[in-house]
């Protein structure tokens, strides 16, 4: 993830930090995505700074909404070449919001079974 910004009333230029590597979390209290990456260089100093980035639910339903627009993207070929890395995610992803829940997950290179919440179709 890369943050990058500009001056509002004087613009000296864009400066950016890359946050790339930045570790995930689900906030279940704020229901939020949760991303924290420390000892980052400062945009134009030698500072390092421990940044925390909240996502909120309705940001990243926003997000999802936007990616998987047929209307407003023409070509999905970049948003599906980054998006298959993440099938597995995105398919457990998919099961939790159809009230579809993983019973038991040992590792990546194993199949997952799935059961169905009581009262389910």
């Amino acid at each position: 993830m890369e943050i990058t910004r500009k001056g509002s009333s004087s613009n000296h230029g864009r400066s950016s930090i890359d946050l790339s590597g930045a570790t995930a979390s689900w906030d279940n209290h704020s229901q939020c995505v949760v991303l924290k990456k420390g000892y980052v260089k400062d945009f134009n100093g030698n500072a390092e700074h421990h940044y925390e980035v909240k996502i909120s639910s309705s940001d990243f339903q926003a997000m999802a909404v936007e990616i998987s627009s047929n209307n407003k993207t023409k070509d999905f070929g970049g948003v599906e070449s980054f998006l298959t890395s993440s099938l597995r995610s995105l398919i457990r992803m998919v099961s939790i919001a159809s009230g579809v829940y993983p019973s038991e997950v040992e590792n990546e290179s194993k199949t997952i079974n799935i059961s169905l919440k009581k009262g389910s179709q």
